[in-house]
């Protein structure tokens, strides 16, 4: 993503989700599952149970961004847990058409 689109994309991301979610918090994660420019954003709904909303920017060829949902039962980023799409997007985005 290019490099103003990606700091827009954090600043409004990060402002909507005080809006609308204020029980999650921007926290810094160090997991080699997180790329440079990812936020994470963590609910501790109890002492073991965390949720999980991840914002991940695409790489510099590409204005587009993910955003991952998750949770632990292990009351940290859910590491082991990550399970990915086993299909890569199209480059036509026709996975959204019905």
């Amino acid at each position: 993503m290019r490099k103003e689109y990606g700091k827009t994309l954090r600043e409004l991301f990060a402002t909507k989700m005080k809006l609308q979610f204020p029980q999650f918090e921007d926290v810094k994660v160090k997991s080699m599952y997180l790329w440079p420019g990812d936020r994470a954003y963590c609910w501790r709904a109890s002492d073991r149970l965390h949720c999980w909303i991840v914002l991940s920017p695409g790489k510099k060829d590409s204005d587009k961004f993910m955003v991952l949902i998750g949770w632990s039962k292990q009351g940290r980023y859910p590491e082991l847990s990550i399970v990915t799409c086993a299909e890569s997007p199209t480059t036509n985005s026709e996975e959204f058409e019905n």
